[in-house]
């Protein structure tokens, strides 16, 4: 209710979804934040934990690992707002998972999944292809499978509990991006890329989450619109 909308938006998407009988996920940025001044820096673990400045910012103030505790608390605040004020909330998905890999030991994994098996004890729980092997489903994004350095032993420990669970695959229809970029208009996916991957999703089993950045006024980007038409066309023909 503070932020520029001064509206509630999650609890607008909430009522509409429970009116539809729809089951509603939420993503939180759980291995990275930029604005919290206790996520932890650049400089100790991660090079996307924090923007590239050229100067210090003095808002960030994390200093020693112990400080990141304060990121933490203000994490699990936020999950139990919003698993207690919209108790159907179907799972959430956390990312990115490379913030967790660079520094496992910072984050209580276990800690974060139990207060959801608390809270919502039907809430479905992901972190990419898997944090502690303790998720539900695996939510690789574009491949389908997970790419782990040997370095990140937690990753492999993860996977390999994780591999024979139910699978998502996320991809775009943007070339890379998640939101909308004017400068990629044209160089969306067609409905060939759409079709191939449904193909590749079907050939490991999993669910093929499609990714639609929408425009600064909400509309559907026009070749979005028409890749998505032909390719249900395709798959009815079928």
């Amino acid at each position: 209710m503070n932020s520029p909308a001064k509206r509630d938006l999650i609890k607008e998407l909430y009522n509409a979804c429970e009116k539809k009988g729809l089951g509603l996920f939420l993503y939180y940025s759980y291995g990275a934040d930029w604005k919290h001044p206790y996520f932890y820096s650049r400089e100790n673990g991660w090079a996307n934990a924090r923007p590239s400045y050229t100067d210090p910012q003095p808002e960030y103030k994390f200093k020693k690992d112990a400080d990141f505790k304060n990121y933490v608390d203000f994490v699990h605040q936020q999950l139990k707002e919003l698993l207690s004020q919209y108790p159907n909330i179907a799972g959430i998905w956390f990312d990115p998972i490379m913030g967790y890999y660079s520094r496992p030991d910072l984050f209580p994994i276990d800690s974060t999944y139990s207060l959801i098996r608390r809270l919502s004890p039907h809430a479905l729980i992901s972190f990419k292809q898997g944090a502690n092997g303790e998720e539900d489903f695996m939510a690789p994004e574009r491949e389908g499978r997970a790419k782990v350095g040997e370095k990140f032993e937690v990753a492999l420990v993860a996977y390999e509990r994780n591999k024979d669970k139910p699978s998502e695959v996320c991809n775009t229809l943007q070339p890379n991006a998640w939101g909308y970029n004017k400068k990629d208009d044209g160089n969306h996916k067609s409905a060939g890329d759409v079709i191939n991957m449904l193909d590749d999703a079907n050939k490991i089993n999993a669910n093929l989450l499609l990714n639609i950045g929408p425009k600064g006024d909400g509309s559907i980007p026009e070749e979005d619109i028409k890749a998505l038409t032909e390719a249900g066309k395709r798959i009815n023909l079928k």
